[in-house]
């Protein structure tokens, strides 16, 4: 039996679905070189440097080329790319240094924009075949509890979703009144 207002369920869906597609970012990255003999500059991106006894530094948050030196915080890794010591500051001669390798992030604004109506429209899907099999059929059955209603039940849920209400009995928890009378609402709520 299922305890939430229909109302507060289609607002979760719709939030969840909007908070989903609007994560989409489209992105493309690719492999840039840096000329190891060219001008001095400061490289903000993670950067990888091959040097010329066959090993590779990798400074994770870029480094400083400068005429002589490359200097960063990074890692050296030897010929067999058996990892040196933890990241530390390292300072190089440029000459051993024998090629520079980094990688660009570009956003795609209009794959992002495909991809996020996309992703929109199959939210919106989403919440609308989901508000049906949640909701089964009408009607939708609520019991008077001390004057709040509360949801007992929906009849004929069977004959929209069998896989997932297997069978059309559903226990009412509503006690009965002072009187010994139980008092119950019968909505017709479902878009059908």
């Amino acid at each position: 039996m299922r305890t939430l207002p229909r109302a507060k369920v289609i607002v979760s869906l719709a939030i969840t679905a909007v908070l989903v597609t609007a994560c989409v970012i489209s992105t493309t990255t690719k492999r840039v070189t840096i000329d190891p003999n060219g001008p001095a500059q400061r490289v903000i991106t993670p950067l990888k440097v091959h040097l010329r006894d066959g090993g590779v530094i990798v400074f994770p948050g870029g480094a400083m080329i400068s005429e002589s030196t490359v200097d960063g915080t990074g890692q050296r890794h030897d010929v067999a790319r058996v990892p040196g010591p933890a990241e530390t500051a390292i300072s190089i001669a440029r000459d051993s240094v024998f090629a520079f390798e980094t990688y660009d992030r570009k956003v795609n604004p209009a794959r992002t924009v495909v991809y996020s109506a996309a992703g929109l429209a199959a939210a919106a899907a989403t919440v609308v075949v989901g508000s049906v099999i949640i909701f089964g059929s009408c009607p939708t059955i609520y019991g008077d509890s001390a004057g709040v209603r509360v949801l007992q039940a929906e009849a004929f849920s069977n004959s929209i979703a069998p896989l997932l209400a297997g069978r059309d009995l559903d226990r009412m928890t509503v006690a009965p009144d002072a009187a010994g009378r139980i008092r119950l609402d019968v909505q017709n709520e479902a878009l059908e």
